[in-house]
């Protein structure tokens, strides 16, 4: 979610650049155009580096002074049990965790509300054991060994986790799981002599301590990757292609410079052809996730609706 300037700023901008073609632009949000946001305040806030909670909620949207003109609407189906392919008892329990993830977005069922704390059905939990990691890759894939090379088989699971340290444990783990020899990738690290005003960066800056650097969005030093193993871009290569951020690969075929591998197909939510939100009708193809209506009924539409309402099945 973004944070509340960037649609502060957004605001301020049309205000300025509308107020000489329509009157009273100045005085009204966006300038008196219409706009649609959608979102989710129940996922990802505005991420504020080493904010307090108070920092976090300050960011978000309904704490901007643009939301007093938000007029709501929300979405109340849920599209999966519309495809048609789900069993009575499927539903059954999709419904029953959908309404658990519900409440719990809505703050009304912690078990301990003074210390935060929620009950985590058994079902959807793995007992404790002494390799936890182990546990995770065994109920997520099992019959990795088996497995593993099957697109199928791949797109219909993922392991998320809060942090990088975890994606890298979890990823060494499972290579060491898949047969077959590997082949270990180094980064070239080196301080640019064009950037900098002295010789000696290098001397500061030596290339062990480049290599233990990692950060986020960009891979490590050394990266091992077998024949068969998925793997994630992390850069748009080709978007026409459907090489882009997040797309998930299968290795083929390993050499000393480069890598052979095939796209994982995308598992798609059919959706009915049109559905009804608030006094909108979305049409088949459409982003069914609008919030918020803003503006005055001019019928410029800045900020159209995009995209495809598909299942994402999440990042490592």
């Amino acid at each position: 979610m973004a944070n509340k300037f960037c649609f502060e700023a957004l605001d301020r901008t049309l205000r300025d650049i509308l107020r000489l073609k329509y009157e009273n632009s100045a005085d009204k949000p966006f300038g008196g155009l219409t706009m649609v946001f959608g979102g989710d305040f129940r996922q990802i806030l505005p991420v504020i580096p080493k904010g307090t909670r108070a920092d976090i909620l300050d960011a978000s949207l309904n704490s901007s002074y643009l939301w007093t003109f938000f007029k709501i609407y929300e979405l109340k189906q849920n599209m999966r049990l519309c495809c048609g392919r789900v069993s009575d008892s499927e539903a059954a329990e999709v419904i029953t965790f959908d309404k658990w993830l519900l409440q719990i977005g809505d703050g009304s069922f912690y078990s301990d509300v003074y210390n935060d704390l929620i009950k985590v059905p058994t079902d959807i939990c793995i007992m404790p054991s002494n390799d936890p990691i182990g546990s995770i890759v065994d109920a997520v894939y099992p019959s990795l060994l088996q497995k593993y090379n099957d697109p199928t088989y791949l797109q219909e699971r993922a392991i998320l986790t809060p942090k990088n340290e975890m994606v890298h444990e979890l990823n060494d783990t499972i290579m060491k799981m898949i047969q077959g020899e590997g082949r270990t990738y180094f980064s070239s690290d080196n301080v640019c002599k064009a950037s900098v005003n002295t010789n000696d960066e290098d001397l500061l800056y030596p290339t062990e301590f480049l290599n233990s650097l990692r950060f986020p969005g960009i891979p490590n030093h050394e990266v091992q990757l077998k024949v068969g193993t998925p793997v994630m871009l992390l850069r748009n290569l080709n978007q026409s292609e459907g090489l882009c951020n997040g797309t998930r690969l299968i290795v083929t075929h390993l050499v000393k410079f480069s890598i052979t591998s095939f796209k994982v197909p995308e598992l798609y939510i059919e959706v009915p052809e049109t559905a009804t939100v608030g006094s909108l009708k979305v049409r088949k193809g459409e982003l069914a996730a609008i919030v918020g209506m803003v503006g005055s009924g001019k019928s410029s539409l800045l900020a159209s609706m995009l995209g495809e309402l598909h299942k994402v099945l999440g990042d490592s």
